[in-house]
């Protein structure tokens, strides 16, 4: 799979099936772990259970009829990509512990409400924590590049809200935020 998500990929409103590009097994990023991921529009009219079937049996991951829109596309390409590649194990810094599996963070042993958003943000913070993250590179990481409803701006009232979260309950600040440069994790 090239990339945690499918976003960069155009997609047709069609009934779909993401099916293994290869049976081998296709190394993807010198992953040889990774396989890659092709959705196929499935054109075939009045295609019943047996056809969908069959289509599981020749190695479909998923089987989509239509009307389909992109971004059913791009989550059920997604819940794929989860699937061949292991979560990762959760993160310690100091008494914060963050899972990426959708559970909320730890702060002392006990758990740290957050909205789902929120959540997503931290995540991604400390899974990058090496590099200073954009607003812009946030925003496309929780909200996906097909969300034209949203403006990017969003992102600076859930970091607010996170920061202060964090803030109360550590005591201290662990994202570090520098105006027009991003956001990075510093545990």
């Amino acid at each position: 799979v090239p990339a945690p998500s499918a976003r960069g990929r155009r997609a047709e409103r069609a009934p779909a099936c993401a099916t293994p590009a290869s049976s081998s097994g296709r190394a993807h990023h010198g992953n040889p772990a990774a396989h890659e991921l092709t959705i196929k529009p499935d054109h075939r009219r009045g295609a019943g259970q047996d056809q969908t079937l069959e289509l599981f049996s020749a190695g479909a991951d998923d089987v989509v009829r239509k009307p389909i829109h992109v971004r059913e596309i791009v989550a059920r390409s997604d819940a794929v990509w989860r699937r061949v590649n292991d979560v990762a194990a959760p993160a310690t810094s100091g008494r914060l512990q963050v899972f990426f599996d959708g559970r909320d963070p730890l702060v002392d042993g006990e758990a740290l409400q957050l909205p789902r958003r929120e959540r997503h943000i931290l995540e991604y913070l400390v899974k990058n924590n090496t590099r200073r993250i954009t607003k812009t590179q946030l925003f496309n990481a929780i909200y996906g590049v097909f969300n034209d409803d949203v403006d990017e701006t969003v992102i600076e009232g859930h970091m607010s809200k996170l920061r202060k979260k964090l803030r109360q309950r550590l005591g201290h600040d662990v994202i570090d935020a520098k105006r027009f440069m991003g956001y990075r994790f510093v545990g």
